[in-house]
């Protein structure tokens, strides 16, 4: 069910959003943002990685595992995020002003874009963490939810460019909003999950040994998702 209504929405969504921002705009848009999304397979990967240690201890029944395995990936994360911002934003900005073809009246409007998806992709390093705490726990229906609520998001955000104002420039509105609505849905999943599981509870913990084990794992799956 909720891969039809996401397929809907989407159809319509796109539509509505290639109407609004005509064909030029909308490529600078696919174009700067799918720079940006090389980064978001990493996030994928370390979710995986982060799931398969936290079911290791869940299936030990430890639960002081499980709390230490999820503040070392949250903190993991956090400087992963930084990490990948800062080369995002260094080697970004200058891939996108000397390699690619944008014209030069619409390179303010793509360098927000460009920035505004760095910063989408930051909450969503972050978040990392409780989307597999939600998958080590089966919560399928909040998983289904958040997908639903970020496709009606997306409809919403169509439907102010195409009957907002003409004033505006619609390529950066969008990116505005986008972000918003991602980064509301980010912390709509924190919130949720860290009050619904008890192990969801940040805790400054480095053991070096266990943050290896874990990196170790998330880079031989990227290499496998690579290959």
């Amino acid at each position: 069910v909720r891969s039809i209504i996401c397929f809907v929405l989407s159809l319509l969504s796109s539509r509505l959003i290639l109407q609004a921002l005509g064909v030029e705009d909308y490529g600078i848009y696919n174009a700067v943002g799918g720079f940006v999304s090389m980064f978001w397979m990493v996030a994928s990967v370390l979710t995986s990685a982060v799931g398969r240690f936290l079911n290791v201890e869940m299936g030990r029944g430890n639960e002081v595992g499980i709390k230490e395995v999820f503040s070392i990936s949250l903190n993991m994360m956090c400087l992963l995020a930084l990490l990948a911002a800062l080369l995002a934003e260094g080697g970004g900005i200058w891939f996108l002003t000397r390699k690619m073809t944008i014209p030069p009246d619409r390179m303010i409007a793509a360098t927000w874009v460009f920035h505004l998806s760095v910063l989408s992709m930051v909450a969503s390093f972050i978040t990392v963490p409780y989307d597999a705490v939600q998958l080590m726990h089966e919560a399928m229906g909040i998983t289904a939810f958040i997908s639903i609520a970020q496709a009606i998001l997306t409809l919403c955000i169509a439907l102010i460019l195409v009957f907002g104002s003409d004033n505006t420039d619609k390529l950066v509105v969008y990116a505005i909003l986008s972000t918003v609505a991602t980064c509301i849905i980010r912390i709509g999943d924190i919130v949720y999950t860290r009050f619904r599981f008890e192990e969801c509870r940040f805790r400054l913990i480095l053991k070096t040994k266990r943050l290896k084990e874990m990196l170790g794992f998330a880079w031989w799956n990227f290499v496998g998702s690579i290959d």
